[in-house]
């Protein structure tokens, strides 16, 4: 029976965390701010995630930026000073 029960809790504890964690990211993504980190927060802290995604400012006239987007831009910026560089020659 206390087998039973803890699977049960833990069970709960997963499927609230996940629902959680997805109404978190959800949120993040309305403020322009990256979904997957307030998406594990939420799934490990839950509610104490959610108040702070809560109580974070929006960011405006920012452009938000993906960690892959800004992975581009240093190699189309590389890719250009290397050509500049060669023109110097």
């Amino acid at each position: 029976m206390e087998d039973s029960y803890v699977n049960t809790l833990l069970t709960i504890w997963g499927i609230s965390g996940v629902i959680i964690g997805a109404f978190c990211a959800y949120v993040a993504k309305q403020k322009n701010r990256e979904a997957m980190p307030w998406f594990i927060g939420g799934l490990f802290f839950s509610i104490i995630a959610l108040i702070a995604i809560a109580g974070v400012p929006v960011l405006e006239n920012k452009e938000f930026v993906s960690s892959k987007k800004l992975e581009d831009k240093i190699i189309a910026s590389e890719k250009t000073l290397k050509s500049d560089l060669r023109n110097l020659k």
